[in-house]
């Protein structure tokens, strides 16, 4: 395996710096794939071939099991107190053969009971799938790396953030590398490298903060036997910057390390890249490519791959699925908890970006409730979950609208998100956030449900209202001349056209009966719409444009009528 990866290291120093990538650190453990909908077919036909050559060399049984690791829908592995007893025992023959004149013969000797330990000597058998032999070796490589890093002294300690430097850490956080908030379908964590974020004063900083993500995530029984998710995402601005500096040296940290990457997917906006990784990961042998794909396109389409491998996208640090701005709340988050964790409040001075993260201060993918309503990115996700299930919700029972309303809770929560209610202290009239009980969220989700329902009201009372989603409103970046445009002031065309029905018919409207006065409003709204005109309202979160249902605006041209019988002589602005 390493022959090939060096290999594959002297193929890559071949292009110029402008083309080099950031290769991921986990080719022993990868499979070549073609996902990337690329626009050229033919870079992919020698990935499509090498793919199916590549099937053609594996078992049945390892053909399953590959695509069930992939997929994340492999069966929990069991583990039999008497098999695993026989796996140490032949794991402890092999330790015997290689360790003479190793650091971990070194390492025995200063602590026998740290490397003797069983969950130590578990952690490596479960990383290399219950091999004895590939579990010895990987132990060996283990200590080698540990000692390069840290030095003896930490041969036989955990690797705590005490034993980060401040280099180190800053390295950390800068989410280069990072655990992300939520797991795939298979509650398998998922490890993101944004190689554009990479900045380090030396390599070796860089270094020890992977090993110690790798490490406090085996700490967790579920992700040694279960494995874990890596992606390297490498498009628009994330491409990498710094000319797959390392690539050698992350290899050697991942072969060394006794964490087992059930998928890893790379992703990448440049044919180039591309292609060049197609011809490098070809000298991989072929079961070790079993777990690998490759993706090329925009964020929006790497990221449709992703989320077809069982992916929750919406966990991506992107402040949206096209852009390339990062939201690294969720990784702060992660780094202040460790370093609580490891190290405490009092033990050193927390770095500043970490300080001012209150335990419940909002993130970008919390909810917040209030008194009022609130702009928040974890709000309007909200809301746009509760258009997109009202329907489905209004025909459930009340056991089914439960049922439902777990379905929502769950998509915030695997995004990373919270669900947080806001408080104001009365003395010092300070804002502060609690989180809320499960129980309590389905009230409030139950609540949000109503809220939304359309019931007979008065036109007052329909600023409240949103569109339906079986209306099928489009978002209208730029309204047209004939549209009517709700809001304070406006003088649209469209609005001084209403503006001139309501004055004609508001004589008529004033002494007709309800079902008439219904008949009028929406004569002016169907007129509006044959001189093809549209009735849009401003989105608060983005500033664009979007389509009212014809509900909403007889409730707006009602209203207007009234407003016009109380005030005659007034031009008549409202809130068209």
């Amino acid at each position: 395996v390493q022959s090939s990866i060096m290999i594959s290291s002297q193929y890559t120093a071949q292009p110029s710096p402008s083309e080099c990538f950031s290769w991921p650190s986990f080719l022993h453990r990868s499979r070549i794939g073609s996902d990337a909908g690329t626009e050229n077919n033919s870079a992919r036909r020698p990935t499509d071939e090498l793919i199916s050559q590549s099937m053609a060399q594996l078992s049945f049984q390892e053909r399953q099991e590959e695509q069930e690791h992939l997929h994340g829908v492999a069966s929990l592995v069991s583990e039999d107190d008497h098999e695993i007893d026989q796996l140490l025992r032949d794991q402890d023959d092999h330790l015997e053969k290689l360790k003479q004149g190793t650091v971990f013969q070194e390492a025995e000797a200063m602590d026998p009971e740290f490397t003797s330990d069983r969950s130590f000597r578990l952690m490596f058998l479960r990383g290399n799938r219950y091999s004895s032999k590939e579990a010895a070796e990987m132990m060996i490589r283990f200590m080698d790396m540990k000692q390069r890093l840290f030095g003896p002294s930490k041969l036989v300690q955990k690797i705590t953030l005490n034993d980060l430097d401040e280099d180190d850490r800053a390295c950390l956080e800068t989410g280069a590398f990072q655990v992300l908030p939520s797991c795939d379908r298979s509650n398998r964590p998922i490890l993101v490298e944004l190689p554009g974020l990479r900045n380090f004063r030396h390599l070796e900083n860089e270094l020890r903060a992977r090993f110690y993500i790798y490490m406090s995530l085996l700490e967790a029984k579920e992700t040694q036997v279960q494995g874990a998710i890596f992606i390297t995402y490498g498009v628009g601005e994330y491409r990498e910057r710094l000319n797959g500096a390392g690539f050698i040296e992350q290899t050697k940290l991942s072969l060394a390390c006794p964490i087992f990457f059930a998928a890893l997917h790379l992703a990448t906006s440049d044919m180039k890249h591309y292609i060049l990784m197609s011809t490098c990961f070809a000298l991989v042998p072929a079961k070790m490519r079993a777990r690998f794909r490759l993706h090329l396109g925009s964020h929006v389409e790497c990221q449709y791959q992703l989320s077809t491998y069982g992916i929750p996208c919406s966990a991506l640090p992107l402040a949206s699925s096209n852009n390339n701005k990062s939201l690294l709340e969720n990784h702060l988050r992660w780094c202040k908890s460790r370093f609580l964790q490891d190290c405490g409040e009092t033990e050193f001075q927390l770095p500043s970006k970490l300080t001012a993260l209150s335990a419940n201060e909002p993130m970008a993918y919390d909810v917040v409730f209030g008194r009022k309503k609130i702009q928040h990115e974890g709000n309007r996700r909200l809301r746009l979950f509760i258009r997109s299930m009202a329907a489905k919700y209004d025909e459930s029972s009340k056991a089914n609208k439960r049922r439902v309303r777990d379905e929502l809770i769950k998509e915030i929560r695997n995004a990373g998100g919270k669900f947080l209610i806001m408080h104001e202290d009365s003395s010092s009239h300070e804002q502060g956030f609690d989180e809320l009980s499960l129980e309590e969220v389905h009230g409030k989700i139950a609540q949000a449900f109503r809220n939304y329902r359309r019931p007979r009201i008065s036109p007052t009372k329909f600023e409240t209202l949103e569109p339906e989603d079986n209306d099928a409103v489009p978002i209208i970046v730029e309204p047209g001349p004939n549209d009517v445009l709700f809001g304070r002031k406006r003088n649209n065309e469209g609005n001084k056209r209403v503006r001139k029905l309501v004055g004609e018919l508001s004589t008529e409207y004033d002494v007709a009966p309800k079902s008439r006065k219904r008949e009028l409003t929406n004569s002016v709204v169907q007129e509006i719409k044959r001189l093809g005109g549209r009735f849009l309202r401003q989105v608060v979160e983005t500033d664009e444009w979007e389509q009212v249902p014809d509900e909403y605006a007889r409730g707006k041209i009602s209203k207007h009528f009234q407003n016009s019988r109380r005030a005659p002589k007034k031009s008549f602005g409202g809130t068209l």
